[in-house]
C-alpha cells in the first residue's frame, strides 16, 4: 500500500531534484526566467498523413504545417543576474520542431521535440512544463561585429545528436520586414509523460499548455529557406521530411517564461 507522508517531514528542499537541506543543489531555480537572443524560423509542409500521427488528441491538425526554430539564447532568472555572476549557466542553443494545430477551434502549436545544449534549459522545461527536450549539439551562424549583413546573406542552423546530423536548415536573406510580418500560430502545447516506478501506480500523461509573456521581436529579415532532416537510431524525423519549404525568418526575440503552465488534460 502506498503511504503518504506530510511534506513538512521531508526535511529536504528545492524546486527540483536533487534536493538538499537548503535547496541550493536544485537543478534549476523555480522562478520566472527571462530568455532572449537570435532566432531563425523555417516553415514547411510535411506529408499530411504522417504529420497527423505526431499530434495527440484532443489537438487537431487542420493543415500540414511544420515550424522549425533554431535559437542562440541567453536565459536568466529575474531575481539573480547570472549573466555576470555565472554566464555559463545562461548561454545555450536550441532547435525546436512544432506542428500547427488547433485546440477547441483556437490556433495552437504542438511541440513534438526540442534539442538543447545546456542542462538548466533542459531539466526545467521537461520537469515543469513537459516540454520534450533532449540534449544535442546545436550551432547557428554568427556574424562578425562589423560585417555587412543584408540581402544575399545566409544563416545556417545545424543539429547533431549522438554524432548524427539530424537537421540542416538555411535561410538566404532577401529583405527586411516589420516585426508584425512574423507569422503567429497560437499557444504552445506539450505531451508531458512521466513513467511510474511502481506498476501499481499509473504513469503520468498530461497535455499541458504554456503561454510565454512579454514577447518582443525586432530586426526581422525574411528569405528563401532550405530544410532537411537526417536519420538516426534515436530520432524519428524522416516521416516529417519537408515536401515543400515555405519561408525563412531571422530576427531578435525575447520573452519571459512564467513559473507555471496549465494542465489541459490528464489521460
Amino acid at each position: 500500500m502506498q503511504s503518504t507522508v506530510p511534506a513538512s517531514k521531508l526535511n529536504l528542499k528545492g524546486g527540483a531534484m536533487p534536493l538538499s537541506p537548503t535547496g541550493k543543489m536544485s537543478a534549476y531555480n523555480n522562478v520566472p526566467v527571462k530568455i532572449g537572443g537570435r532566432a531563425m524560423i523555417i516553415t514547411f509542409r510535411p506529408n499530411a498523413k504522417e504529420a497527423r500521427k505526431y499530434v495527440p488528441w484532443p489537438l487537431e491538425m487542420d493543415e500540414p504545417l511544420g515550424i522549425l526554430k533554431v535559437y542562440s539564447l541567453v536565459r536568466s532568472p529575474v531575481d539573480e543576474d547570472l549573466k555576470s555572476s555565472n554566464p555559463e549557466r545562461t548561454q545555450y542553443n536550441e532547435v525546436s520542431l512544432g506542428l500547427a494545430a488547433n485546440y477547441q477551434g483556437q490556433k495552437a502549436v504542438y511541440s513534438a521535440v526540442l534539442w538543447v545544449d545546456q542542462e538548466d534549459a533542459l531539466i526545467r522545461g521537461r520537469e515543469v512544463y513537459g516540454i520534450p527536450k533532449k540534449l544535442g549539439k546545436v550551432t547557428m551562424t554568427k556574424f562578425l561585429p562589423h560585417e555587412k549583413f543584408g540581402p544575399g546573406s545566409e544563416v545556417s542552423g545545424l543539429l547533431e545528436r549522438h554524432s548524427n546530423r539530424i537537421v540542416t536548415a538555411k535561410t538566404r536573406i532577401e529583405r527586411q520586414v516589420e516585426p508584425k510580418a512574423l507569422p503567429s500560430w497560437g499557444n504552445f502545447y506539450y505531451l508531458r509523460y512521466i513513467a511510474s516506478p511502481d506498476p501499481t501506480i499509473p504513469d503520468i500523461r498530461q497535455l499541458t499548455s504554456l503561454n510565454v509573456e512579454d514577447v518582443k521581436t525586432s530586426d526581422v529579415w525574411e528569405g528563401e529557406a532550405t530544410l532537411k532532416f537526417g536519420d538516426s537510431p534515436n530520432e524519428e524525423l524522416l516521416p516529417l521530411q519537408p515536401e515543400e519549404v515555405l519561408k525563412g525568418y531571422y530576427f531578435n526575440l525575447s520573452w519571459k517564461l512564467p513559473i507555471h503552465g496549465k494542465v489541459v488534460l490528464s489521460y
